[in-house]
């Protein structure tokens, strides 16, 4: 009779395993995260503030594509880019699956680095050149939606040369009311058009900077992983 149970108990944990996998995973047409960014370039202390929003488009069966919109709120103009991301384990859109594991296989590599409660930090880092590097820091509860990420682009020295906050303001993973906030009068640009807001998108397809004196200047730009 224990043996019946020990297996019945067994299978149980085995369904909601299954269950909550199935959860942290389930991504549909429309789901969006949208985030407030604070981009700080030294020494000169330019600030950009911005919208990211990452709208999903399509989902197939072991993939799925999503816009990644990035509105500057100093100059009223988005851009945009069509993505493709591994749908069991989100690469670069905001949804992360296996909070609470000590590592997570995702874009770059986080390492588990401290817990309060429902909170989970994780830190990661990605080089741009010899040298010059980015560290993401990533705060994130049960809901796999990051609520806030630091990037920090670090010269060789330890240097930071930018820094960028993002903080999570609407989400219908989240929250299935909520709706993109987007404030009228936006102008959407060509990637033909070269300005701060077409720069700062590109850094966040992984373009590679050696840092901002007065202007900034593009000394090489990588494809994004897949």
């Amino acid at each position: 009779m224990a043996i019946i149970k020990g297996k019945d108990l067994m299978l149980r944990f085995i369904l909601l395993f299954l269950f909550l996998f199935t959860v942290s995973i389930s991504l549909a047409h429309s789901n969006f995260v949208e985030y407030k960014e604070r981009i700080v370039f030294y020494p000169s202390r330019k600030l950009l503030c911005d919208l990211l929003i990452q709208c999903v488009t399509n989902v197939e069966s072991s993939s799925f594509t999503y816009k990644d919109i990035l509105i500057e709120l100093n100059d009223s103009v988005a851009v945009n880019s069509t993505m493709t991301d591994v749908l069991l384990n989100p690469q670069t859109f905001y949804l992360i699956n296996g909070v609470g594991n000590t590592t997570l296989y995702r874009d770059p590599l986080l390492i588990l680095e401290n817990q309060s409660r429902d909170c989970f930090t994780y830190v990661g880092y990605f080089n741009l050149s010899v040298g010059v590097k980015i560290k993401e820091i990533v705060f994130v509860n049960s809901t796999g939606v990051p609520t806030n990420i630091i990037e920090l682009q670090l010269a060789s020295n330890g240097t930071v040369v930018s820094e960028i906050h993002m903080h999570l303001i609407a989400s219908n993973i989240v929250d299935p009311e909520e709706k993109p906030i987007v404030p009228p009068h936006i102008f959407y640009a060509t990637h033909k058009l070269i300005s701060l807001s077409y720069i700062k998108f590109k850094i966040k397809e992984y373009t590679i900077l050696a840092g901002l004196i007065g202007i900034l200047v593009i000394l090489l730009l990588r494809d994004r992983k897949k």
